[in-house]
């Protein structure tokens, strides 16, 4: 019985850091994604604003900058 017991305790331990290690990988993927968002919002709200308010000048600008990151992107 105390060798059940034993093995039980490393199995939880073992599940126990792999929880753990998942946490974290999960805790910095939803950071890095946190900062992309927000860096794509400030490429949206950038890109609305020389839309709506630009020379034509400016808008063609960021209608060529959109575009090649459309190519990129693709």
């Amino acid at each position: 019985m105390e060798v059940i017991n034993e093995r039980e305790e490393e199995m939880l331990t073992q599940v126990t850091n792999i929880h753990h290690m998942k946490s974290k990988t999960l805790e910095l993927q939803k950071s890095d994604f946190q900062l992309m968002l927000g860096n794509l919002n400030s490429s949206v709200d950038f890109t609305e604003n020389v839309l709506k308010h630009g020379n034509e000048a400016e808008v063609t600008m960021v209608r060529k900058q959109m575009t090649q990151v459309g190519n990129v992107a693709s």
